[in-house]
């Protein structure tokens, strides 16, 4: 075999081209080998209820003090406290904490609370996540806003109150855009060495695991490391009098990878003179997550709503093939199941497709259904 040009052109390839061509194609999924993997000790910035370098939620009714206890943990985290109950883990230092908020105001609720807890504010960044350009905003799907400000500041705790609204044009009911904004978050999370907590919200309708309750795609409790409720504690209802204005809510352990659950914790939120409530942790609680949601399910279990009817019947129905909104309307209003608005808004809130069947007035909507975009009550 000769490797000499013939008229300026090799007979046979060099022996470095022909092994490049004889090469397998590279396969489309990367992957790693065990043999090249470092293993690293799993950290938490809070045992055992905040992994570190991880994603964490902490998921509640609206007005069950979801924000308080989130503000609580940036307070402590900026004076380098040891957090309640941290199970004989020492606490960690003095750190900066970022609190990407959405919802109330710094000046008038959200510092003032803290000051009460007691902070140090030299540690703690605030930002609505507005960019330079008018309508510009930092979502997780814009790394070029995100990770410049995570170069800066080199937060150890990221807290998203409430993270749907820095997920970007997304659906938190369908897993295939869920998912991806989600991953991202926990590999920045593991590449710039910082725990986000990101607030959510609970579905209105009951649940029958814990990790049911929360509101959209299952993707999100399946990404969470760690997965925190805040609910009101039965056993001492909120308090609205001229003399006292408090609520009283149990932080409980829903879900957590790689340590048993934590202990459920108590607290208060109570009214000052100034109009700002203030948070105290008032010891360990002996009801868990699953008593306390199952609790709620059953009282919801006395009063089911038309709409919970109209989404059961549309689940039913639409897994069993497509079929036409027409058809769907009359046997629902023939059966006494729903009106014609409330299945609508049963489609919506199940992430229900619609698809035009025929062309011009002899055309029909039909709706069919995505097993991926279903609350997560709902699938298998």
């Amino acid at each position: 075999m000769t490797h000499e040009p013939d008229g300026g052109r090799f007979t046979t390839p060099p022996p470095d081209v022909e092994a490049i061509l004889n090469q397998p194609a590279p396969p489309p999924v990367r992957y790693t080998w065990f043999t090249d993997v470092k293993t690293t000790r799993l950290d938490w910035l809070w045992y055992p209820y905040l992994a570190q370098d991880a994603i964490n939620f902490l998921s509640g009714d609206p007005g069950c003090g979801k924000s308080y206890v989130c503000q609580t943990i940036a307070a402590a985290l900026s004076q380098g406290d040891a957090f309640f109950n941290s199970n004989g883990h020492g606490p960690s230092p003095a750190s900066r904490v970022l609190y990407l908020f959405a919802e109330g105001d710094l000046d008038k609720t959200i510092v003032p609370r803290m000051e009460l807890i007691g902070m140090d504010k030299r540690q703690i960044v605030a930002s609505q996540g507005r960019g330079e350009a008018r309508n510009d905003y930092l979502t997780l799907d814009r790394p070029d806003l995100l990770e410049p400000l995570l170069d800066q500041l080199k937060p150890k705790l990221v807290i998203f109150d409430p993270i749907e609204s820095f997920m970007g044009k997304c659906n938190p009911n369908a897993a295939e855009e869920v998912r991806p904004r989600l991953d991202y978050l926990a590999d920045t999370a593991s590449n710039h060495h910082f725990t986000p907590l990101g607030i959510r919200f609970d579905r209105k309708a009951a649940a029958d695991k814990a990790q049911h309750k929360s509101a959209g795609s299952i993707a999100w409790m399946a990404a969470g490391r760690s997965f925190l409720g805040c609910v009101e504690d039965p056993d001492r209802p909120r308090v609205n009098s001229a003399e006292l204005r408090a609520t009283y809510g149990v932080f409980a352990h829903i879900k957590v990878n790689d340590a048993p659950l934590g202990p459920s914790l108590a607290y208060s939120i109570v009214d000052t003179p100034s109009g700002i409530g203030q948070f105290e942790w008032t010891g360990v609680s002996i009801r868990g997550a699953g008593e306390l949601l199952s609790t709620r399910k059953d009282e919801a279990k006395n009063s089911t709503t038309a709409l919970d009817k109209a989404k059961r019947f549309l689940v039913t129905t639409l897994r069993k093939g497509p079929e036409s909104s027409d058809n769907l309307i009359l046997e629902a209003e023939n059966h006494g199941i729903c009106s014609r608005a409330t299945l609508f808004t049963a489609k919506k809130e199940l992430g229900i497709r619609a698809q035009k069947k025929g062309f011009g007035e002899l055309g029909s909507w039909e709706w069919y259904l995505s097993e991926v975009d279903l609350p997560s009550e709902f699938q298998d």
